[in-house]
């Protein structure tokens, strides 16, 4: 669906964009994603799915994103690691992306954020943790 978009029309990254970096100040500063950006993010993605592709073929892209952006971070979310906020980002993302996109969106930003962490442990001279974190694993397989 993303490829039948014309090169002209960059709403389809300004969108997510926005909304991403949007959510990144709000979260630094409160800790907090708010409703209105995700809610907001879920609807303009179906609206611009629906303008572009079709009523029925653009809803049906942009809800599958969506439902499969929060479903990626539902466990997280429900083990604790992850807020309420996090889950409905991740809809949002993918009421833009659809869902390839926001698989590869997740995906990629789990291999940044272990390379992060990582780096971080070299810093830090933490290693224990990974030792910890291995543990969890393996209890959890």
């Amino acid at each position: 669906m993303l490829r039948n978009i014309p090169v002209g029309n960059h709403a389809i990254l300004c969108g997510p964009a926005i909304i991403a970096v949007a959510a990144l100040i709000s979260d630094l500063k409160t800790r907090k994603i708010p409703n209105i950006l995700t809610f907001s993010g879920i609807a303009g993605g179906l609206a611009f799915h629906m303008l572009n592709s079709g009523i029925e073929k653009g809803a049906i892209f942009s809800l599958k994103g969506a439902m499969v952006g929060g479903l990626l971070f539902l466990l997280p979310f429900l083990l604790g690691g992850a807020g309420g906020g996090d889950v409905k980002l991740l809809a949002a993302l993918g009421a833009w992306l659809g869902t390839r996109g926001i698989i590869n969106l997740f995906l990629y930003s789990a291999i940044i954020g272990a390379l992060i962490s990582l780096a971080l442990m070299i810093k830090n001279n933490s290693f224990h943790l990974l030792k910890n974190v291995w543990n969890d694993i393996v209890v959890f397989f």
